[in-house]
């Protein structure tokens, strides 16, 4: 069978462009709201395997995109390397104990995939038997959790993060092959478990000049996709923030490459030949009327026309988007004729 989303890493063209959307599952869906008002603790959707397969399922049903992306947290595999976090309601993730030191980072560990995050795994199993589309999983960066498990927060400016990260080299190069080592294991399994397309989150990028995150990120990255490539399952990788390593992200061996909204176009396909683009819509737009939506939209592809292309906004939705916007934005991508 023929899918648009696989079909356009084989320079196979289809006649529409395929779309998703990041955090496309839950937030804005009042059917995801209703199961998160009877589910009080976000976690126990994230790890009860039947009801994340549903989350996963909704935008499907409602919005009929071209791929179903696990319903899950990026913060799941820090978790399971035993560092804890809970999610504050209008805070978001927040870590108890930051990983701000040798000694506690001597608590963390490797992980065991399939028993520290089996409920992962189950959820894509369960996806791979009932989705109508391809399954998507994912991951964060190293450099992505790295911020979050030290920094302890979202913050604006993530400066312990950061301050960890110059002030103890030695320390930051351990954490960040121990996040390596586990990325490469947890994407690994969701492959085995039936994940069709995988999609590494950089989404810190940008808090880091670009001349340290090609000397001291951009070689895990490396590692992570070397360890990948060999199991033919397309690989995107989004580094929000990121605008002048285009040249370098054009050598990593991905078959796609995320744009945030920030990015132009017209900019990076020159050194990203050979690369599907995936993007790169403004999330705010969503809360333009119908007629903006569908303009910008048109704007938006006409951008990308003559590259392989999946559509997608340039982060995640954000949560307090009405959901007929979102209908409006994949039905001007599927009237669009390029």
């Amino acid at each position: 069978m023929s899918y648009p989303l696989l079909d356009v890493f084989k320079g196979v063209k289809t006649p529409v462009r395929p779309v998703w959307l990041m955090r496309q599952a839950g937030r804005v869906l009042p059917e995801y709201r209703r199961l998160r008002s009877k589910y009080k603790d976000f976690k126990t959707l994230l790890k009860t395997p039947e009801l994340a397969a549903e989350i996963s399922l909704q935008p499907i049903s409602r919005w009929g995109v071209d791929g179903t992306i696990l319903f899950s947290d990026i913060l799941v595999l820090a978790e399971a390397m035993g560092s804890p976090y809970e999610f504050l309601e209008d805070r978001g993730p927040y870590f108890p104990e930051p990983i701000t030191n040798p000694q506690v980072f001597s608590k963390l560990r490797e992980v065991d995939v399939e028993t520290d995050l089996s409920y992962v795994l189950e959820t894509l199993r369960l996806l791979r038997i009932s989705s109508p589309v391809p399954v998507i999983g994912f991951s964060a960066a190293p450099w992505t959790l790295f911020a979050y498990m030290t920094e302890g927060m979202g913050t604006k400016t993530f400066s312990r993060a950061r301050s960890i990260f110059y002030s103890q080299p030695d320390f930051s190069k351990k954490f960040l092959d121990l996040l390596t080592t586990n990325i490469i294991s947890y994407l690994r399994a969701q492959i085995e478990a039936g994940a069709q397309v995988l999609q590494i989150f950089d989404s810190l990028a940008g808090f880091l000049p670009p001349s340290i995150y090609k000397m001291y990120i951009l070689p895990h990255i490396h590692l992570i996709v070397e360890s990948l490539v060999s199991f033919g399952v397309p690989l995107i990788f989004f580094p929000k923030g990121l605008y002048s390593l285009w040249d370098e992200m054009g050598s990593l061996s991905v078959g796609g490459v995320g744009l945030d909204w920030q990015v132009s176009p017209q900019e990076v396909i020159p050194k990203l030949s050979g690369k599907v683009l995936q993007g790169n819509m403004d999330p705010a737009l969503l809360y333009g009327s119908q007629d903006r939506i569908r303009k910008e939209t048109h704007n938006m592809l006409d951008s990308f026309c003559g590259v392989p292309h999946i559509v997608n906004l340039g982060h995640g939705l954000y949560p307090d988007t009405d959901w007929t916007h979102v209908s409006s934005f994949v039905k001007s991508v599927r009237e669009y004729s390029s």
